[in-house]
């Protein structure tokens, strides 16, 4: 609701007709927010559900709420999007995640390719996917959003391949394809707006983002063997942040509710 503190839970942590906040949302709540008994607070699980809940008792522990309402928000008329994201340097993948979740993705797997620096082990990818799962967490509850998009961990180019395998096919309507696979390169000649059909694909677009420096050649044929179309967006070279959030733009705008 507008205007009302929101805080997210995972479902396993939400058994109504009380809710409890504990730890740093707790502390959040009382010491920075100051919110005090009688206070309404918005509780979402990420799935769908909020609860609209009053505080009713507070103590060191942390704080209880009773639901004074509850709300199931239907999923979006649309085709899941999902945005295949070529880990970038830095902290660009940090702001690429808290940006396309105010866009309303709802997958986001990062890409480890022959341009990935630096290269990740295992370990190493299970806790960049914790951190990044938090920041969606994060940027749900500031936007709005009762979804939270899952995030993947880090996935070699080639298992990212595997995993989607099909190729792209038509609905017997021939309206929309059941799932749309675009590639977005620098390398190529089809404009993006020649291959988005009137209607959005009825399971999921997925479309994948380079890092710095791109998709390599050898990278694009897999791509276009296992049925991805490399497209362009226009004579401008952009950065890979700005590719993905551009992209998210434009198929929400057309398809979600974006506009």
């Amino acid at each position: 609701m507008e205007g009302m503190r929101r805080f997210y839970l995972p479902p396993a942590h939400i058994r109504p007709p009380f809710i409890h906040l504990t730890g740093a949302q707790a502390h959040h709540l009382l010491h920075v927010l100051r919110l005090g008994v009688g206070a309404e607070v918005e509780i979402f699980d990420g799935q769908g559900r909020s609860y609209i809940s009053r505080i009713v008792r507070r103590s060191r522990e942390g704080v209880c709420c009773q639901v004074l309402e509850e709300r199931l928000v239907p999923p979006k008329q649309r085709g899941t999007l999902i945005l295949g994201q070529g880990i970038p340097r830095g902290e660009k993948m940090r702001w690429i995640i808290e940006k396309a979740t105010e866009l309303g993705v709802d997958v986001v797997i990062p890409l480890q390719t022959s341009r990935t620096v630096p290269q990740r082990d295992a370990e190493q990818m299970m806790r960049h996917q914790e951190r990044w799962q938090r920041i969606a967490q994060e940027a749900a509850r500031q936007c709005g959003r009762v979804y939270v998009p899952v995030i993947y961990p880090c996935t070699p180019w080639e298992a990212f391949l595997s995993q989607h395998p099909e190729s792209l096919e038509e609905e017997k309507s021939g309206t929309a394809p059941e799932v749309l696979k675009l590639l977005c390169w620098e390398g190529a000649s089809t404009p993006l707006r020649s291959l988005l059909p009137p209607q959005s694909p009825v399971h999921a677009i997925i479309f994948v983002v380079g890092p710095e420096g791109g998709f390599s050649e050898e990278e694009v044929s897999q791509a276009v063997e296992h049925g991805f179309a490399p497209v362009s967006l226009g004579p401008r070279l952009l950065r890979t942040e700005t590719v993905a959030l551009t992209m998210l733009t434009l198929l929400q705008f057309l398809y979600g509710d974006l506009g």
